[in-house]
């Protein structure tokens, strides 16, 4: 092969390996995961069930993160494990998409888990230079259990919609939390996805994750709507904004 080949492969190598995240941690130790994470990866460890798991400071914040090119739509899942009830002292922060590995500063889209009391839910933040904007709360009490299990499915569409779906099982079996459309920052490349553990001592080893896939959407997410409605004395035309099945 020669030369300019040579190089061409590379790159388009590189452009696969960072176009999609599929992570289900079965090496014994993060450094030979088939995916690149960087950042204080010495708080983690993958345990005897293939699973991610934080081992902490005394107390303070783990954050790891890895590099993805972001499509025109995409999707990202993964399940999550908190063997303790969230709290303002003890909450996840998942950033799905970010612009920078200085994420306090960063134009980002993030998911957060911890409040006081017992009316946690999935809250969905866009941050701009840092200064972050509640967008969505899912089920008022969803995540605010004792130990939280679940599997969340995030979408975003082509048009700017973006949906939240979540088993708060760990299976698959999705139900709806929310939807609303958000274009403030769309194809930001390089993007990054970053796990982010905030934990009193106590709690810096209860955080766990597994089965973390970030891949382009080919789906129609944009959620069904009624654009015109027109009628006579003897029927009533529905005009919908995309296809549907009768």
């Amino acid at each position: 092969m020669n030369r300019p080949l040579c190089i061409l492969s590379l790159i388009l190598l590189t452009f696969y390996d960072y176009a999609q995240v599929s992570e289900s941690f079965s090496d014994s130790t993060i450094e030979l995961s088939p995916v690149k994470w960087s950042g204080q990866i010495n708080d983690f460890k993958i345990n005897g069930d293939h699973q991610l798991q934080s081992i902490g400071n005394s107390a303070g914040v783990s954050l790891i993160h890895t590099p993805f090119l972001l499509s025109t739509s995409m999707e990202w899942q993964f399940w999550i494990r908190l063997n303790f009830a969230p709290s303002e002292s003890n909450r996840l922060r998942i950033y799905l998409q970010s612009n920078d590995t200085t994420f306090s500063k960063a134009d980002a889209y993030y998911i957060e888990l911890g409040d006081n009391g017992n009316l946690d839910a999935i809250k969905f933040y866009r941050q701009s230079l840092g200064k972050a904007i509640l967008l969505a709360e899912g089920t008022s009490g969803a995540v605010s259990s004792e130990t939280l299990i679940a599997r969340l499915k995030i979408n975003k569409s082509t048009t700017g919609y973006w949906t939240l779906n979540a088993d708060y099982h760990g299976n698959n079996d999705f139900i709806e939390e929310w939807s609303l459309l958000d274009t403030t920052f769309q194809m930001q490349q390089p993007s990054y996805f970053a796990l982010q553990c905030l934990y009193t001592s106590t709690r810096k080893d209860k955080f766990l994750f597994d089965d973390i896939f970030i891949h382009p959407d080919s789906a129609d997410h944009t959620p069904l709507r009624i654009d015109r409605v027109t009628s006579d004395s003897n029927e009533v035309k529905l005009y919908f904004n995309k296809p549907v099945d009768s």
